[in-house]
């Protein structure tokens, strides 16, 4: 009678753990060491074209896994997911901005933002190496 017990409860801590903290993360050598949320939100909602650095931004937006993606853009801008699209399809369709440049997954992100100075993404805290650096944390702790 224990066991069936005991494994409920692991099943649902499991379930229960804390989300891992998102970064935003720029090229090493973008001349950029901090950024604003505000900044953040700017840049990855199309308002803004250019790093504090004043190179051109190149917003990446890992597409998978799709579960980080829609926590990134609940705890910048407060969307789900299906809103932020619906944002970005008028932009495009109206001709006023282009959506970020779109990667598989995280090892892909780290390249792209490794090999363009300009770029800047996110991913979870975890998932840094030396070509990117983070500028920005987002997690729970912002009450998002």
């Amino acid at each position: 009678m224990r066991r069936p017990a005991f494994a409920l409860l692991a099943v649902l801590a499991l379930g229960l753990r804390a989300e891992e903290s998102l970064v935003i993360v720029v090229n090493a050598e973008s001349g950029v060491t901090r950024m604003t949320r505000q900044e953040a939100q700017d840049i990855f909602m199309g308002r803004q074209r250019w790093l504090a650095s004043g190179l051109v931004a190149l917003p990446v937006e890992p597409v998978a896994p799709v579960e980080t993606r829609a926590r990134f853009y609940r705890w910048l801008v407060d969307l789900p997911l299906p809103q932020v699209r619906a944002y970005w399809a008028r932009l495009y369709f109206s001709g006023q901005a282009q959506p970020p440049r779109q990667t598989r997954s995280p090892e892909e992100t780290l390249a792209v933002v490794g090999a363009n100075r300009g770029a800047i993404s996110f991913l979870e805290k975890g998932k840094l190496d030396r070509r990117v650096r983070s500028v920005l944390e987002l997690g729970a702790q912002d009450g998002k």
